[in-house]
């Protein structure tokens, strides 16, 4: 999806040559191939912010709408990322339905965010049932290829595995190049963001550390 996070397409060609032995008919799709040659992020505009995309508008938008005419038959999308941020491995979704997809990929935290977190123009949001998957960005192609193809043997048999952590994204806090002593998924003690995000006594920081965020970093309940 962005071109500065080439863990998917490294995944997707290592899984071509793997061949995971499953029934389930499976499609590996490498969007923003011009982005990647630059290794920039996007071209035009951010392609995890442009869906459903159009076929007469920039570089990503063509890209979104090409991804969801090869995605529309699909009953479930993993969508691949890497980040920045020094934090584990995490699975988004925008949706409720797609918990149980969710729940049959063995990586054990789980971030909620509603569409009016996400824009509502995320790929996962205009698909049957999708889920993003932030990886660390120091994860190996190896490591990754095998949370994919155990998630997709998991799908075929129908396992869930149970021992997750959910999170729900209430907002955004902080300027960029705030100070603050935090550590990813480590409660906030501090009064004033209580005092702002007053729907929950235990609140977490995620994403700290991304440069691709304007803000310091996602506040969420547990």
């Amino acid at each position: 999806m962005h071109g500065n996070e080439l863990i998917g397409k490294e995944v997707i060609d290592y899984l071509a040559t793997k061949k995971p032995k499953t029934k389930l008919g499976i499609i590996g799709i490498v969007a923003n191939t011009e982005a990647m040659k630059l290794r920039k992020r996007f071209i035009d505009v951010d392609g995890n912010r442009c869906f459903p995309g159009s076929p007469d508008g920039n570089v990503e938008e063509r890209m979104a709408y090409e991804i969801l005419k090869a995605t529309k038959d699909c009953d479930y999308v993993i969508d691949i990322h890497s980040t920045y941020a020094k934090q584990p491995d995490v699975i988004i979704l925008t949706k409720k339905k797609a918990m149980k997809l969710a729940k049959s990929i063995p990586i054990k935290k789980i971030l909620f965010m509603e569409k009016s977190i996400a824009s509502g123009k995320a790929l996962i949001d205009h698909v049957k049932c999708g889920v993003s998957i932030e990886f660390n960005r120091k994860r190996s192609k190896e490591y990754v290829a095998e949370k994919i193809t155990t998630a997709i043997k998991a799908i075929e048999r129908g396992k869930l595995y149970e021992n997750k952590e959910i999170y729900k994204v209430l907002g955004f806090y902080g300027k960029k190049d705030s100070n603050y002593k935090w550590k990813n998924f480590k409660e906030i003690k501090e009064k004033e963001v209580k005092r702002e995000f007053q729907k929950s006594k235990k609140l977490y920081p995620v994403f700290i550390g991304e440069p691709s965020y304007s803000f310091y970093c996602m506040i969420a309940t547990k």
